[in-house]
């Protein structure tokens, strides 16, 4: 029986997954509240981790804690301006709920889908940037536990990230 990341039944085999080109489906979630510059950063910092993605479908849910600033507006418009509509998207939240409010208001739907679900969830803080890819590849693959030395259900070990001190 292979496992079922859904009720984590079964055999928790990593090769089902990670041994066959273009099966992973990652998501990356930001939670933004006033904070547009820095998320738009770590936007842009991602750009080159999408585009080196060669491992299935990675996609960004920015959600916005009801931020009162201009924001949401800032954000939906930086997405269409630099072309990242393909991999990102914005979802404004109605509240302002905190930072597991936002991560689970783009976690629970893509979990429920029929069609992709996640295979691993990235939580990333607005004002985080990730480094360009290297010669090892893409961070998403490189982050992602390899058979057999990794349960798969205990999710990525380490990315390499930068905080910025503004």
């Amino acid at each position: 029986m292979s496992w079922d990341r859904r009720s984590g039944q079964g055999d928790p085999n990593p090769s089902l997954v990670l041994n066959q080109p273009g099966s992973l489906e990652i998501l990356i979630v930001i939670v933004n509240y006033k904070s547009a510059a820095l998320t738009i950063d770590c936007l842009r910092s991602l750009e080159p981790e999408i585009a080196a993605f060669q491992g299935g479908r990675a996609r960004v849910a920015v959600t916005d804690n009801a931020s009162p600033d201009d924001s949401l507006e800032r954000l939906e418009a930086a997405v269409v301006e630099n072309g990242w509509s393909r991999w990102a998207e914005i979802q404004p939240l109605e509240r302002n709920g905190g930072f597991s409010y936002g991560n689970n208001a783009a976690i629970r739907p893509a979990l429920a889908s029929a069609e992709s679900p996640p295979d691993y969830v990235w939580l990333l803080n607005p004002d985080m940037i990730i480094h360009p890819p290297g010669p090892g590849g893409s961070l998403l693959i490189r982050s992602v536990p390899t058979p057999p030395s990794h349960d798969p259900r205990q999710g990525p070990r380490a990315i390499p990230v930068r905080t910025l001190n503004r």
